[in-house]
């Protein structure tokens, strides 16, 4: 078989996977999210625009660039996307959790978010923004994903594959060379994805 044949047999693999059919639905709800959120005033800022309609917007714009490396079999590199994504719906569901407790009735000014969307400071960590959401927001399947055993494991295996930590996962970003595990990064990354968007639709 020559290289043009293992491209061919490689992304014809790539392209028949559940999870692009999955980020197309996914993305389906972000962009009526996005839109749907830019006729509405957004707490805890001094901005009159909603920030979460751009926080929705980025989403689907990751997720479709991870799809796009998908199908070329850039898996290293959507692995890397994927963490990107998991970071965005964390940021996203601590200033859904923040504001509804500490907005309760009134439009005040969160102070840590004004600034964050102003540009005049930056967020705490992604574990103190965790933490944040698992004190403040009790429901089983969030509790699960936040804890620190199961968060920490997915981080891990995206930042295996961010700082090329194994010779893996450099192979892993060219289709063309034969991984008898490559099926399973698909589904890796296929439920994921699938997760983080029910942790999301749990916490809007």
């Amino acid at each position: 078989m020559n290289l043009e044949e293992i491209l061919k047999e490689s992304r014809k693999f790539a392209i028949n996977h559940d999870v692009f059919e999955k980020i197309e639905k996914i993305n389906g709800v972000y962009s009526a999210l996005s839109e749907s959120c830019l006729s509405q005033m957004e707490g805890g800022t001094t901005q009159k625009f909603n920030y979460h309609s751009y926080i929705f917007s980025t989403m689907e714009s990751t997720l479709e660039a991870l799809s796009l490396l998908l199908k070329n079999g850039y898996v290293n590199d959507a692995f890397t996307l994927l963490r990107k994504y998991i970071d965005l719906t964390i940021i996203n569901v601590y200033f859904l959790v923040k504001i509804d407790k500490e907005q309760n009735m009134e439009r005040i000014i969160i102070q840590e978010i004004d600034g964050w969307v102003n540009g005049i400071n930056t967020l705490d960590k992604i574990s103190k923004l965790r933490e944040y959401i698992s004190d403040n927001f009790q429901y089983p399947q969030i509790e699960d994903f936040f804890d620190d055993v199961q968060l920490k494991s997915i981080r891990d295996t995206t930042n295996d594959f961010t700082h090329y930590n194994t010779n893996e996962k450099i192979i892993a970003n060219d289709s063309r060379f034969h991984m008898k595990n490559r099926r399973e990064y698909y589904d890796e990354i296929y439920s994921n994805i699938e997760m983080v968007f029910t942790i999301l639709c749990l916490a809007i």
